[in-house]
């Protein structure tokens, strides 16, 4: 069971850990200085950030199966 919340907090973390980047990328602190590249780095950073939220609401109901 607690291996299964630990999988929970990794995957918040790093839809965290994407989205500040997304930030960053938006106000162009990181990785892009034109407008094209800076939106294109936001959406793509922030696509990654959903995708971790997927996991964990997998992992979510994987654990809500088995109780």
């Amino acid at each position: 069971m607690a291996i299964k919340i630990s999988k929970q907090i990794v995957w918040l973390l790093l839809a965290a850990v994407s989205w500040i980047i997304a930030l960053l990328a938006a106000t162009g602190n990181i990785l892009a200085d034109d407008t094209t590249g800076r939106l294109i780095y936001t959406i793509a950073w922030a696509a990654i950030g959903l995708g971790w939220i997927g996991r964990y609401m997998i992992e979510k109901r994987k654990i809500a199966k088995l109780e």
